[in-house]
């Protein structure tokens, strides 16, 4: 890529082998791309990134389903696990990653009702009413008929190396215009402050 000149990466690569390995590479051979992020695959989340080259993901930019972080004892799955062991704190990459999973395979349990089938939980998704981007800093978005995953709305995002990040530590995705969400055919072509301004946490939107 260095070679054919291309300037931006549309990266759907892994979180964990994929995105270290390529961007350090990178740097290695001196070749300084933008990293552009489709919300795929975890690596538009708060505190992986730390482990990518920072003087790659530095121009690392795109946008992100997920909610905007909270201080970590201060979250949805944080608070519930407490409930049951307050003696103890989650595993956090539980409740970044499999925690938004785990709420909406539990709706479709429920909804499904006692005859639970692959067509009655297919159905009790289908009822569970669409969720607006309003407070911006959660996910949003519903089911449909053509429609098998529940987010719909996204907010850019970009990687600062100084922010700090939900758990205090240097590093996190910054949110342009507090978090404001796009869905299709509404994203904004004006400049919204990539890499001049966002917000880090969800208290501040």
């Amino acid at each position: 890529m260095k070679a054919a000149d291309v300037s931006t990466i549309f990266f759907l690569g892994d979180l964990l082998i994929g995105a270290p390995v390529f961007s350090q590479s990178a740097t290695q051979q001196d070749y300084f791309p933008e990293w552009f992020l489709p919300g795929f695959g975890g690596v538009d989340t708060g505190h992986i990134a730390r482990l990518y080259d920072q003087a790659q993901w530095e121009h690392a930019f795109g946008y992100s389903f997920y909610e905007i972080p909270q201080p970590d004892s201060e979250t949805e799955c944080y608070k519930a696990y407490r409930e049951i062991d307050p003696d103890n704190n989650p595993n956090d990459n539980m409740c970044i990653y499999m925690w938004g999973h785990m709420v909406q395979l539990m709706s479709g349990l429920q909804k499904a009702g006692p005859n639970l089938t692959p067509e009655t939980f297919k159905k009790g998704l289908l009822e569970t009413p669409q969720l607006p981007p309003d407070p911006p800093w959660h996910m949003a978005g519903g089911y449909g008929p053509n429609d098998h995953t529940f987010p719909d709305w996204a907010s850019e995002i970009w990687w600062d190396r100084n922010a700090l990040g939900s758990d205090g530590q240097a590093g996190t995705y910054r949110f342009p215009q507090k978090g404001k969400r796009y869905t299709y055919g509404l994203w904004e072509s004006k400049d919204n402050g990539l890499f001049k301004e966002g917000i880090t946490l969800a208290s501040q939107a």
